[in-house]
């Protein structure tokens, strides 16, 4: 006898079965393609931090060498940004000179300059970069110091919390952009001139704004304050950016300038070299304001008229203020055996004795 139909019963968990495996697979395909999507995100964000991190490296290294790769000037400049592709060596390198002196300048950031490639986020553009009017190498603004402040503020998400700022030894010197995909209301049709990032140079048809800060409008007129936000990712607002701050910048400058002030015993320069040439040894006493010792004075300027310093680097560090008292600090112990050189802002000191270096206390 042959078998008898399947009742209803049956039929209708055979159903309920065939549903159940369209659902695990729809929901395992978007399950495997909401991975992806977090994937792929994740792997922009990557390379759009790497990116920032290696610009933000290049700037501060070239800040810091200025005083080498330009002779006669001091530590601490930047260069203007790429406004044009119309700089010297053309796309990429930054333009010979930016705008007012002392006023803030926005541009993409000019990886040529640099000695870098074109660097780009993980949406493939190319970076933005901002710099404060008083760090451009052209024009100059009159002194170059750990005094000299950043102007611009950065933001937190939340519009009230700051990244940099708002003290102007905490403010940023340069901000670096990752302007993302362009969001609505953003043009990137190609000028023409930019043939290896492509589009144009108008900062806001790349720069976002949220919490009404806009991250492409600068604040007009010599040395003022910018406040650009570090927002949070929306259909709206997209930039990444990586602000130099003052400090950090001039945490390596001071170190810098500090290690030219102590000099060295053989060839005799600086501080050392006072020491080596003295019978008996001993460090100067601290200075009167005008580079000279005042006997039996222990704390005070720095006495560099009275040091075997190098002229270019007397000149270039005097002319811009370094040797100023709220800038450069001098003490000495009573018996002269020891000394101590202090860079203000952010504090570094360097601790001698007897001819050599030793640990600060």
């Amino acid at each position: 006898m042959g078998r008898a139909p399947a009742g209803p019963q049956r039929q209708r968990g055979q159903v309920l079965l065939l549903l159940l495996l369209v659902l695990v697979t729809g929901a395992a395909y978007l399950l495997m393609q909401s991975l992806s999507a977090a994937s792929i995100a994740t792997e922009r964000d990557r390379i759009t931090q790497q990116a920032l991190a290696e610009a933000k490296a290049a700037l501060i290294a070239y800040a810091v060498t200025y005083s080498e790769t330009h002779p006669g000037s001091a530590p601490g400049y930047l260069p203007c940004p790429d406004m044009s592709a119309g700089g010297v060596s053309g796309e990429g390198s930054a333009e010979g000179s930016c705008g007012a002196k002392d006023v803030s300048v926005i541009g993409r950031l000019p990886w040529k300059t640099l000695g870098l490639p074109p660097l780009r986020d993980g949406a493939g553009e190319c970076l933005w970069y901002t710099l404060s009017g008083a760090y451009k190498n052209n024009p100059k603004t009159n002194l170059m110091n750990s005094n000299t402040s950043g102007q611009f503020e950065v933001m937190g998400p939340n519009g009230t919390t700051y990244v940099a700022g708002p003290e102007p030894e905490s403010r940023a010197v340069a901000v670096v952009f990752a302007p993302g995909m362009p969001i609505a209301g953003q043009a990137r049709g190609s000028v023409g001139a930019a043939t290896q990032c492509g589009g144009n140079y108008i900062a806001a048809n790349y720069l976002d704004t949220d919490k009404e800060i806009d991250n492409s409008a600068l604040s007009p007129g010599a040395k003022a304050v910018t406040r650009f936000i570090a927002g949070a990712p929306s259909r709206s607002f997209n930039d990444r950016l990586l602000a130099i701050r003052h400090d950090e910048l001039f945490t390596a400058i001071n170190k810098k300038v500090a290690a030219a002030i102590r000099g060295s015993v053989d060839p005799p320069s600086g501080i050392q070299g006072y020491y080596a040439q003295q019978v008996p040894k001993q460090y100067p006493w601290a200075g009167d304001g005008s580079g000279h010792q005042i006997p039996g004075e222990t704390a005070g300027p720095l006495p560099y008229e009275d040091l075997p310093l190098d002229p270019g680097t007397k000149n270039v560090l005097q002319d811009n203020g370094w040797f100023d008292p709220d800038v450069t600090v001098y003490t000495v112990s009573p018996d002269r055996s020891r000394a101590t050189i202090t860079i203000q802002n952010p504090a570094v000191s360097v601790c001698l004795e007897k001819g050599k270096i030793v640990p600060c206390p």
